[in-house]
């Protein structure tokens, strides 16, 4: 190419709206301008800085806006001055202005905030907002309840791409993409390879060790079952011929599954996403693609290439990476398509993933067995959902307050609850149940939460004992109550009182060593004691159809006044003497 071909080539720069002026154009020696997903685009200018005149100037200040375009005014970056490089060498010295899209800004430290009722979608425009950014988005649909921000907004966009199954790049306009991964099936650009074609060079590179088919496990607690969600069939991929067997692997047909257990899901649709997510980029790692052309502003990340006139390797690639390069000797585009991570099925199962000897988070349990006279006393088993239902624990040991030899608080889970489990040392050999879970299965006791306070506090068992511990605001809501399933046995210490009920026919017995209080099931009450005394400061009065009065030795009767009568009829009787005195005695 002449040197009038390329300068007739040159790109276009804009700064801060304006034309670069002809002079500092002139000095330009060299631009690489480079995109791809999930990064900030990136413009390198290289001027030849003689005199240093261009580095003294305040033409590229930081925050300067650039924008890059070819002679045509086709866009092919958008973004501010971020960086500067001056070498002084044995020539003239050089110095380079490198601009980045506004993306960067992203990653300047992190936000802890929240977001509720909300679609990844609505979150992401949100954010691109932030930063002056435009942002185009395929809606995800799915609305959270609640999501929690605690990193960069770079990192937080990021990883709602993985969990949507979405991409994400910045056009050369600007625009923030937010979109499915390789959802596009339009191609934006063709090419040619051979003789006169537009392709200068093209390679491609298959490979059948990915997972065809991707199944991921979750728990849905409101329900409190494990849920599974499977990759579907119709994931888009390059469409060449050369490629179709390894990217079908039909011979590895069942040996190139793959189970993924890395986060955590409990909404099928979200599962599903998920499932795709992992297949998508492992298959578009399978395939890599690269060709170099002539600048062509139509290459585009996000968007397809055609390739023809390469034989088996002709079709069309969703591209993921774009270079477009300016030298004095020309100005070409170099792409990449399908180079997402990870790219081979053993990158995909080990990452992000734990090894199979560690986990180091929490993940959720379901108890499965129960130690007894044949196994560890106070030991459990759990079955992990998100790992698989088949999947069983080794004996677990189970926190417990105040727990030692033959001592604590020995409330062990039942077999089918829920449990969360940590891990000692993150061995996953060494599993530890921390605690149970309520869910909207297993529904929480009611506490009695109002005005900011909890009025009650409950232990309440299997078969439904309770111990209740009353702390209300109110005198008959301050107690201990103990009650036995069903309500009809109960003692209740309160502020108001203390009471006590046992239904009928049920026998009550009070017992201090030879002395008791016996109530049978009769409703007959026996008291027996060494010495009985009752005491009133006033009236004492004992009423029944019938009443004896017995003693072995004597019976005492005394008062102010004493009085003996019957309505009917009244018998005094003596087997010996029998002594009636008075200072008056009257017999009638």
């Amino acid at each position: 190419m002449t040197q009038a071909a390329v300068g007739s080539l040159a790109p276009l720069i804009k700064v801060d709206g304006a034309d670069l002026a002809p002079t500092t154009l002139n000095a330009l020696i060299g631009l690489r301008v480079s995109s791809g997903l999930r990064i900030p685009s990136r413009a390198v200018l290289e001027f030849l800085d003689d005199g240093f005149k261009v580095s003294a100037a305040r033409t590229f200040s930081l925050g300067t806006a650039i924008k890059v375009t070819t002679s045509t005014g086709a866009a092919l970056f958008t973004g501010e001055v971020t960086g500067v490089e001056l070498n002084v060498e044995w020539g003239a010295p050089n110095v380079s202005v490198i601009a980045d899209d506004l993306t960067y800004k992203m990653t300047l430290g992190n936000k802890v905030r929240t977001f509720t009722q909300v679609a990844y979608s609505d979150v992401v425009t949100q954010i691109a907002g932030e930063y002056g950014l435009t942002a185009s988005t395929s809606s995800t649909e799915f609305v959270h309840e609640y999501l929690l921000q605690s990193d960069s907004d770079f990192g937080f966009l990021t990883e709602m791409a993985d969990r949507a199954g979405y991409d994400w790049w910045v056009d050369p306009g600007g625009t923030l993409q937010f979109h499915k991964m390789a959802a596009s099936t339009d191609a934006t650009a063709s090419l040619t390879w051979g003789e006169q074609g537009t392709l200068h060079s093209f390679s491609v590179r298959a490979s059948a060790l990915h997972p065809k088919k991707v199944t991921v496990n979750g728990w849905d607690a409101a329900n409190k079952q494990s849920v599974t969600s499977t990759s579907s069939a119709d994931q888009p991929t390059p469409t060449a011929d050369l490629v179709q067997p390894y990217l079908n692997a039909s011979t590895l047909q069942g040996k190139n599954d793959a189970a993924s257990a890395y986060r955590m899901f409990a909404d099928q649709s979200d599962g599903t996403a998920l499932a795709n997510s992992v297949a998508l980029r492992s298959l578009a790692g399978a395939v890599v693609a690269t060709g170099e052309c002539g600048i062509n502003p139509a290459i585009v990340v996000g968007k397809n290439v055609t390739v023809s006139g390469a034989g088996p390797a002709s079709g069309s690639y969703p591209v993921t990476e774009v270079e477009h390069t300016y030298t004095t000797r020309g100005f070409d585009t170099r792409f990449t398509a399908g180079d997402r991570e990870p790219t081979s099925l053993v990158d995909t199962l080990a990452a992000p993933g734990p090894s199979s000897f560690r986990q180091d988070g929490l993940v959720v349990g379901v108890v499965t067995n129960l130690g007894d006279s044949n196994s560890p006393k106070g030991y459990v088993k759990v079955k992990f959902p998100t790992l698989g239902d088949q999947i069983e624990s080794s004996w677990a040991r189970v926190v417990s307050t105040g727990a030692g030899d033959s001592r604590g608080m020995t409330f062990l889970p039942e077999i089918n609850d829920e449990v969360i489990v940590g891990f000692e040392s993150g061995d996953i050999t060494r599993p530890l149940v921390i605690g149970g879970l309520y869910s909207g299965a297993s529904a929480a006791l009611d506490y009695g939460a109002a005005n900011g306070k909890i009025a009650k506090r409950q232990i309440v068992s299997r078969l439904g004992h309770v111990v209740e511990l009353g702390d209300g605001d109110e005198p008959a809501d301050q107690h201990i109550w103990l009650t036995l399933a069903g309500g009809e046995f109960f003692v209740k210490l309160g502020k108001d009182g203390l009471s006590a009920s046992v239904p009928s026919s049920k026998p009550v017995s009070i017992k201090a060593g030879e002395s008791s209080i016996e109530i049978d099931g009769s409703g007959n009450i026996a008291l027996s004691g060494q010495k009985i005394t009752i005491t009133g400061k006033q009236d004492v009065e004992i009423s029944g159809l019938n009443v004896k009065l017995k003693a072995n030795v004597a019976v005492e009767g005394s008062g102010l006044q004493a009085k003996l009568s019957g309505s009917a009829q009244a018998e005094l009787s003596s087997g010996g003497q029998t002594a009636v005195k008075g200072s008056v005695v009257m017999i009638n």
